[in-house]
């Protein structure tokens, strides 16, 4: 999967090999009837846990 994204502190230092902290979050569906769809469940009340997060790291295009 190739992520882009232009600026962002967080993709300054974009180096093949770099690993960054991250998880891939989706709400979707109707008021009283959405559902969350996460890479890494959080097992929270809350998306943003970071001690659930995945790593990602880059590579050099083919």
């Amino acid at each position: 999967m190739a992520l882009r994204r232009s600026g962002g502190p967080w993709l300054r230092n974009k180096s093949a090999g770099n690993i960054f902290r991250a998880n891939l979050f989706r709400s979707q569906g109707p008021p009283g009837r959405q559902t969350s769809i996460a890479w890494k469940a959080p097992l929270s009340d809350t998306f943003h846990t970071p001690e659930r997060f995945g790593q990602l790291e880059l590579a050099k295009d083919k």
